[in-house]
């Protein structure tokens, strides 16, 4: 499914399609990987992504964020 870019209004899908394949992708606006995340954390009820996506969701946040207090 194509995403167009930079897009700040994403629908369910394409935040899915992001957190699933796009966090690290430096073509898409940062604030759109933020609003996927932010989306698919809101859900309902999570199907479309994997507890591994979203774990990786999780880390990508930490990691861009430097959310690290225990090192």
């Amino acid at each position: 499914m194509p995403i167009p870019f930079p897009s700040y209004h994403i629908s369910l899908g394409e935040a899915c399609a992001i957190v699933k394949y796009h966090l690290d992708d430096e073509n898409i606006a940062l604030q759109s990987r933020i609003l996927a995340i932010e989306a698919v954390a809101g859900m309902e009820t999570i199907n479309g992504i994997t507890k591994d996506e979203l774990q990786h969701a999780l880390k990508w946040l930490y990691d861009h964020f430097e959310l690290h207090y225990w090192e």
